[in-house]
């Protein structure tokens, strides 16, 4: 190849002339139609030398052959050149070399063969290395510039619990197509602390993205073996692309052309840390962490705390035991309204994955009977609470909320559908301690509700609020007040209750009054015309 014309100078030509056989008369034979391809294997697409030499197979014919060069860069043509003529009836080759390429260029050689029949002008052979129809590829492309890769382990994760390794190799150049041929390093100490980076075949099966155009990804797996312990997995990857050495001593430009030859990137890891170990979960009810016993309505207060020392843990799940909702959280709070035995589970997992859990057995009994002894106002006790399920239900199936109030354990409805039989609104009590409780349900500023009850000692209760006739649906508020036994200041709490439906109101009556005669009415007046 030819630098470019502008800036350097012509290359002179020289020649090898390989014979295969005697030399024979030089003028006056008679031979087939000469022709000129490039030799053996032809030229690799990409080199990254600046130095490029080709070789160019011919077959001499009649009279004065001899072989014109034509050398090109993408801009256009740089130089046409001759051989001397050769005066031989057998196949030889010629070869050519040329300096100071440069990157990123694009370079090609034509070779035709030439001929002279005197006393005609000297002809160009109608066939070419450059024809299509025969030769080799005889254009290069000069980049001496590295891939840019990058590298990842089990993609986005940070840890994992899995022995099977997915790596992934992303490839960028700006002129070359991966060799294909990524050169490996897997450790588990320092990165990259290999002596040799290996090539691996399963890891070097490229897949074309669609942009930018040299743009390849290679992914690959492999499964550590059981005995491997936790810790860093290191993946360290090296990748060639096709721009490899000029050969100047061979026309074979192939067989020598070795992936380690080539541009090889910079050396890039990622990495995953490999956790198998699960986390330590501890529980307690109470602050009791085996087994506690309650009775029901009681409100108890649950804490969960885990350690893991290489990934960390997330956050925690609880179920109760009694088929109620999950609690969330490392410092819940419940309340069982039957009895029996229940096991309370905290669980989580930690950063790669690894479950957790941690159990404490509640044991329930009946609550203390009698612990309401009266009521007061629009109200009446029940001595059996309601449980949830059932106050919902009574409610019109809208769910219900709890709230705490100095010792006073309160559930009620959350939505109240309004319907004919709809009298009270169903409420559930628990106190910790004897003391008085009022209610006054309030739309806006007007009381539309009230009633109290009296705890002479710790127990549960059930307690209906009797509702007005008339009902509209809207959000009302029902104010909770309760003063434990010996207690100076009452607690006042505040929740909502969503009223909906059809709005209920009283049957009105009236007295239907006789027709009145009317007189004097008048008479339509025509329009105007």
């Amino acid at each position: 190849m030819f630098r470019d014309h502008r800036s350097t100078p012509r290359t002179r030509l020289r020649l090898l002339v390989l014979f295969s056989a005697a030399v024979a008369a030089l003028v006056g034979a008679t031979h087939a139609s000469a022709s000129v391809q490039i030799a053996s294997t032809g030229e690799p697409r990409y080199i990254n030398t600046t130095t490029n030499t080709w070789f160019v197979d011919y077959v001499p014919c009649c009279d004065a052959f001899r072989v014109r060069f034509n050398f090109a860069n993408q801009l256009g043509p740089i130089l046409t050149e001759f051989s001397p003529f050769l005066n031989t009836v057998n196949s030889g080759q010629l070869f050519d070399s040329q300096t100071g390429l440069v990157h990123g260029n694009d370079y090609s050689i034509c070779a035709t063969g030439m001929r002279t029949l005197s006393p005609l002008p000297e002809l160009a052979e109608a066939l070419s290395s450059c024809s299509g129809t025969i030769g080799k590829n005889a254009s290069v492309i000069v980049d001496r510039s590295p891939p840019n890769i990058s590298v990842s382990v089990d993609g986005t994760a940070t840890y994992t619990s899995n022995l099977n390794m997915s790596y992934h190799v992303d490839y960028a150049d700006a002129l070359a197509p991966p060799f294909p041929a990524n050169f490996i390093c897997r450790t588990f100490t320092t990165p990259g602390a290999c002596p040799v980076f290996d090539y691996n075949a399963a890891c070097s099966v490229p897949v074309r993205v669609a942009f930018p155009a040299q743009h390849y990804v290679f992914d690959c797996n492999e499964t550590l073996p059981p005995t491997q312990p936790d810790g860093p997995v290191f993946f360290c990857g090296r990748s060639a692309d096709q721009a490899v050495p000029d050969i100047p001593g061979n026309a074979d430009q192939f067989t020598g052309s070795t992936a380690d030859k080539a541009n090889i990137s910079a050396v890039v890891c990622g990495n995953v840390i490999l956790d198998r170990t699960a986390p330590s979960v501890s529980s307690t009810a109470n602050g009791i962490a085996s087994a506690l016993t309650v009775k029901v309505g009681d409100l108890i207060s649950f804490v969960a705390q885990a350690n893991d020392a290489t990934s960390g843990v997330g956050a925690f799940a609880w179920t109760f035991g009694d088929n109620t909702a999950n609690g969330a959280g490392a410092a819940p709070t419940h309340t069982y309204t039957q009895t029996g035995t229940f096991q309370a589970t905290a669980s989580t997992t930690d950063g790669a994955g690894n479950p957790g859990s941690s159990k404490v057995t509640v044991t329930v009994i009946p609550p203390a009977a009698g612990g309401a002894t009266g009521s007061t106002g629009s109200g009446s006790t029940t001595t059996t609470a309601p449980t949830p399920s059932q106050i919902s239900q009574q409610a019109g199936g809208g769910g219900t909320q709890k709230t705490l109030i100095a010792g006073l354990d309160v559930i009620a409805p959350k939505r109240i559908k309004i319907a004919p039989k709809l009298k009270a609104v169903p409420l559930a009590l628990t106190a910790s301690g004897s003391g008085k409780m009022t209610l006054a349900l309030l739309k806006g500023t007007r009381i539309i509700a009230k009633g109290g009850v009296s705890f002479t000692r710790p127990g549960t209760a059930g307690f209906k609020l009797k509702l007005p006739r008339q009902l509209a649906p809207g959000i009302c508020k029902l104010k909770i007040t309760f003063m434990p036994a010996g207690a100076t200041v009452a607690t006042t709490k505040t929740i909502a209750l969503r009223f909906t439906g059809p709005a209920r109101t009283k049957e009105i009556v009236r007295a239907v009054q006789s027709a009145v005669a009317l007189r004097g009415a008048p008479s339509l007046t025509p329009p105007l015309r």
